[in-house]
């Protein structure tokens, strides 16, 4: 499977058609002019070559097959635990490559893996696995960040703040070991909530503002549920800091939303769906303030 990964079979090379072919370039028209060796002279036909290149077109079974790997290694690796320590950090650093892989399929597929191997290394808990851990996390969790912010694919931002959320919920504080995490992750929900992320702009993009609406409802609601768990994985002093400022905009997002909702259809899929489903920030809101009270009776 691993192999499958990393085999470029399937991907084909196109060359520009405007490039006009030249048989003799004038500087072979000398011998070793200006003393360039062999080497030195293939390696400027190479990048040549490189430059030539138009794109890249990749047959479809090679797409299928590498986004099922990716799948199947991130269940296996849950499903099993301890019996894929051997094979995790051989597959990780092969899922890990394909995170920018060019087609959505194969990306998405690789970065819930990605939170999958995180969720395994947790669940088999040992002080050599815990450092295996940290080490994991340190790689995930800016790559999670990044994706969230510029990747412009809609269902992948959803994947991966979903996939974050499955990773803060277990690992909880071992998460935050890193300070730096704490920052990047909540600086990321603010983005989603204040609708800063690439995927979250539309005016380079012929989208539905109904459509649109949709999902930036959808990507708020699993950026309120990644801020609640923040809540229970963190100290309250730690992230009062930034939760002051992402609870402002949660009040601001929950007023707006009220009002759509007064002049939409009782029906529509999301108002079901924040029925059926408790709002992450109605929990939020409650849980703040039980904190907040908690703390300041503790300070007096």
């Amino acid at each position: 499977m691993q192999l499958a990964l990393k085999s470029n079979e399937g991907i084909t090379a196109h060359l520009d058609e405007d490039k006009t072919f030249v048989l003799l370039d004038d500087d072979d028209n000398g011998n070793n002019a200006g003393g360039k060796t062999e080497e030195d002279s293939l390696e400027d036909d190479l990048e040549k070559y490189i430059h030539e290149i138009a794109g890249f077109s990749v047959e479809n079974a090679y797409i299928d097959e590498k986004k099922e790997i990716c799948e199947a290694l991130g269940k296996i690796a849950l499903s099993t635990g301890v019996a894929f320590q051997p094979f995790l950090e051989s597959s990780f650093q092969q899922v890990f490559e394909m995170r920018d892989f060019p087609h959505k399929d194969v990306r998405r597929a690789a970065l819930g893996a990605l939170g999958q191997f995180c969720e395994t290394q947790h669940k088999v808990w040992t002080e050599t696995n815990h450092q295996a851990l940290l080490k994991l996390l340190d790689m995930v969790i800016p790559c999670f960040v990044e994706t969230v912010r510029m990747d412009r694919e809609q269902s992948i931002v959803l994947v991966v703040l979903k996939a974050m959320n499955v990773v803060i919920e277990p690992c909880k504080e071992e998460v935050f070991r890193n300070p730096s995490h704490l920052k990047e992750i909540s600086n990321v929900f603010r983005d989603v909530l204040k609708k800063k992320t690439a995927c979250q702009d539309s005016s380079t993009d012929e989208v539905d503002d109904e459509e649109q609406a949709e999902f930036d409802d959808f990507l708020q609601f699993h950026a309120e549920k990644g801020i609640l768990l923040v809540t229970s994985s963190v100290p309250a002093e730690t992230f009062a800091p930034y939760l002051n400022d992402l609870l402002l905009i949660v009040m601001s997002n929950s007023d707006q939303d009220r009002d759509r909702d007064r002049d939409q259809d009782q029906s529509h899929p999301l108002i079901l769906i924040k029925h059926l489903n408790a709002s992450p920030a109605e929990t939020l809101r409650m849980r703040t303030q039980k904190q907040l009270l908690v703390r300041n009776r503790k300070w007096k």
